[in-house]
């Protein structure tokens, strides 16, 4: 009854998760956040199948042991002794990377580095926390590829989580200009292309800053904020092109030197 009960309320809480995209973009299928929500609900429910499952294989289990209970003073201790021995090491050494596992997840279920729906960072791939099994972690990376980690793994691993607190993101592009450039032409040319972006969230203004004055010129960035990571790639994407065409429209040199 606990498990049918975790089941129903693990269900109607996915049911209720916003858009779950790795990024932002069209996939080749219609309705890919409402499919996303039904595959992720679909596993939840197949998960929970699968420990109902077990828990009605360890009863019988259970039962037939409590049947041959009474039979095993009837073997004599030294084999007895033997068979369970063996039993042990083979089922031990068999179930050793199972067992870590499912340890490992449970661990990651009570201390929650990351949850269902999470955009990470994690060994330099980009992508959302798609589900989360008794033994694995599967990832969606940003080119909608599945990355599959155990979870004894990824316990151990660092990464970064973008939306463990909230779904802000501060995007930030760097550029470098050359110095007979007028510095508040550039200033004024990125300021308008963070701010004239529809991936802008307009949370406050963009911010330009001056961070590295090298041999042939200064390095600048660009920064401002996005709804989540999805927009805030988008919105970096935006920067980028708008001054790129504005530099090629006004005859700017901007290049990223090597000093």
């Amino acid at each position: 009854r606990a498990v049918r009960r975790t089941k129903r309320l693990r269900k109607l809480h996915m049911q209720e998760q916003g858009q779950l995209e790795a990024v932002a973009g069209k996939e080749p299928r219609e309705h890919v956040a409402e499919n996303t929500r039904k595959d992720v609900v679909q596993k939840i429910g197949q998960r929970f199948t699968i420990i109902e499952r077990l828990s009605i294989g360890a009863i019988i289990l259970l039962w037939v042991f409590f049947l041959v209970l009474p039979h095993l003073g009837k073997v004599s201790s030294t084999v007895f002794s033997i068979l369970v021995g063996s039993s042990a090491v083979v089922v031990g050494i068999a179930a050793r990377p199972f067992i870590e596992n499912l340890i490992s997840g449970i661990i990651i279920s009570f201390s929650k580095p990351f949850r269902t729906g999470d955009t990470v960072l994690l060994d330099q791939q980009y992508g959302i926390v798609e589900d989360i099994t008794l033994t694995f972690t599967i990832v969606k990376i940003w080119n909608w590829r599945r990355y599959i980690i155990p979870n004894s793994q990824m316990l151990n691993k660092s990464f970064v989580n973008y939306t463990i607190r909230d779904n802000h993101q501060w995007m930030h592009v760097e550029f470098w200009v050359a110095y007979d450039t007028d510095l508040e032409q550039i200033r004024q040319m990125a300021m308008d292309a963070a701010g004239q972006s529809p991936n802008f969230s307009g949370k406050e203004p963009p911010s330009f800053w001056i961070m590295e004055m090298g041999k042939e010129g200064y390095r600048c960035w660009i920064a401002a904020w996005a709804d989540n990571p999805s927009t805030a790639w988008e919105l970096g994407h935006d920067i980028r092109t708008r001054l790129v065409l504005g530099f090629q429209a006004k005859g700017i040199k901007a290049h990223n030197f090597h000093f």
